[in-house]
């Protein structure tokens, strides 16, 4: 899931200042790199401390605790950072060299309450968000509905199976 949002990150379109845009980009999929690094790293964790613990050993119980504390506490500060030293979508580099106006670079009249991107005559199937961090999809592309039917599409399925399968023992 997170290699596939730093997919995402590298297919949306650049807004108006590229230069701060592209660090931003680059800043984004150093964090996402870093958590997903940090996950794996957890769960290694955290199988052998309960390995150890089935095992009768006196593998410490509060690392199963601490270890995501601190995962979710270096994740909040990477955001933090990201934002203090680039700004949303990195208009802080763009200023800084003084380039063109920052923007993400899509028309006004093509938000919906700036949350929901629709413009079929964009060709541009992920857009950088108007709010906060990260990308949305361009809901004027077929493309996006079936992505969106699709991240749906799995949660439910699974749900629905595991009713399905519990309900006949």
């Amino acid at each position: 899931l997170l290699t596939a949002l730093t997919q995402m990150f590298r297919l949306a379109r650049l807004g108006n200042g590229e230069q701060g845009n592209a660090a931003w980009r680059v800043a984004q999929a150093r964090l996402l790199f870093l958590v997903k690094t940090g996950v794996i790293t957890l769960m290694g964790a955290i199988a052998i401390i309960t390995t150890l613990r089935a095992d009768n050993s006196q593998a410490p119980s509060w690392l199963i605790r601490a270890l995501p504390i601190a995962l979710l506490v270096i994740v909040f500060v990477g955001i933090g950072v990201i934002y203090a030293r680039y700004g949303q979508s990195g208009w802080r580099v763009t200023a800084a060299a003084e380039t063109r106006a920052v923007g993400d670079g899509t028309p006004d009249d093509h938000w919906i309450g700036g949350i929901i991107y629709y413009n079929p005559s964009d060709p541009a199937l992920f857009v950088e968000r108007r709010m906060g961090m990260g990308v949305t999809l361009n809901f004027g592309r077929p493309a996006s509905w079936l992505i969106l039917i699709a991240i749906l599409a799995v949660p439910i399925g699974i749900s629905v199976f595991a009713l399905v399968t519990t309900h006949h023992r």
